[in-house]
């Protein structure tokens, strides 16, 4: 299984996924990463990224790490980029009727 990183909420789908990230210049700091948008570091067995600061170490430093900073910069543009985007929560964002009893 893959750590989570320090304040993500625990997904079991995300835990046990299998897919990599390929990053090379973002450090896997960026929503383009598969790993960070998931709130997961990378698995140094299954990724092919270049300079990650996207790891256990990084993770352990808590709030001083890189990943926290990338993060707080990332929910200081968009709140909810961490959340999956078929949450009940952000459909109801999208489309305040989603989830209402029909009339």
């Amino acid at each position: 299984e893959r750590p989570m990183m320090p304040g993500a909420r625990a997904n079991v789908t995300n835990m046990k996924s299998d897919k990599a990230c390929t990053c090379r210049k973002t450090q896997c700091l960026k929503l383009y990463c598969y790993c960070f948008s998931a709130s997961m570091v990378c698995n140094p067995r299954l990724c092919i990224c270049e300079d990650c600061k996207n790891t256990s170490a990084e993770a352990a430093l808590g709030d001083a790490g890189a990943i926290a900073k990338a993060r707080r910069v990332v929910l200081q543009r968009n709140r909810n980029a961490f959340q999956s985007k078929f949450s009940p929560d952000r459909l109801r964002e999208r489309n305040p009727a989603v989830g209402m009893p029909p009339v």
